[in-house]
């Protein structure tokens, strides 16, 4: 992931899920956080590589397991709209 971040240069970065989340907060320096608090939410960070948004999500497959995390999925997509 580190390397296509470098070659593709995103300017967002879409995290489906806790783990893909917690790796990319640390990368960016952001202060580790439980998913359920900041899903969908945007986050900006600057580095020496350029500006980036961060937008943490649920992964997909939760909603099999919670159908009521669906309408939040939908939700959020529309933040990465």
């Amino acid at each position: 992931m580190d390397r296509q971040i470098k070659i593709i240069k995103p300017t967002v970065i879409v995290t489906l899920g806790n783990f893909a989340m917690q790796y990319i907060f640390k990368k960016f320096g952001l202060k580790p956080e439980k998913i359920s608090l900041v899903h969908g939410k945007v986050f900006e960070v600057s580095n020496l590589t350029g500006n980036r948004k961060i937008i943490p999500l649920y992964h997909p497959s939760t909603a099999i397991y919670n159908p009521n995390i669906k309408e939040v999925l939908l939700r959020d997509f529309k933040v990465v709209k």
